[in-house]
């Protein structure tokens, strides 16, 4: 944001880290963080977005496959660990 310096993006940041919980729950890309072809796979087989998003909430960085990250959300949805 212009007229924003680094001091003033740092409160702001201080100021509404409590409103808005923790960083990896906040998402400025899009709503699904650009895994718009997992989020459509799964919820073409049911599953609603915020459980999507619950599920990817945990997903290792390493895991960048779109076959993978599908692979991870449908074992984390179905009850079972990934591991």
């Amino acid at each position: 944001v212009r007229g924003i310096g680094k001091k003033g993006a740092q409160r702001i940041i201080v100021d509404l880290k409590t409103k808005a919980g923790e960083i990896r729950d906040l998402d400025l890309k899009s709503e699904t963080g650009g895994n718009e072809e997992v989020y459509q796979a799964l919820a073409n087989l049911g599953f609603r977005r915020e459980e999507i998003k619950t599920a990817l909430r945990d997903l290792p960085e390493k895991t960048t496959a779109i076959e993978e990250i599908i692979k991870y959300a449908l074992k984390k949805l179905s009850g079972r660990n990934y591991g």
